[in-house]
């Protein structure tokens, strides 16, 4: 994937991650995961398997829209720079073809 495909999934991943609904979303499995885990009994080892694995899930699938947001931020940061060494060494040769060699 390019730099600037990069980009673009970062600002859809914020889209969704900043939207309230999403956010509201996101608090409300968190909150019935741990009411789950509390209502679960002590000896019951299976259940609480099944929640850490839910638990484990649920926070994948959040991360994953966080490491494209990241994962994006980088790529823009590289474009970026790439821009100003280009611009940099733009401007240096218009001085060396105005100038010449001897600046």
């Amino acid at each position: 994937m390019s730099p600037e495909e990069e980009v673009i999934r970062a600002g859809e991943a914020r889209q969704i991650l900043d939207m309230p609904i999403f956010k509201a979303a996101r608090a409300n499995l968190e909150t019935q995961m741990a009411a789950a885990r509390r209502a679960a009994p002590i000896k019951d080892a299976d259940m609480h398997t099944r929640l850490i694995l839910l638990e484990q899930l649920t926070a994948n699938f959040f991360e994953y829209f966080e490491q494209i947001a990241v994962t994006g931020k980088m790529a823009e940061i590289t474009l970026r720079q790439a821009e100003e060494r280009r611009s940099f060494l733009d401007h240096g040769l218009a001085l060396f073809k105005a100038r010449g060699r001897n600046i």
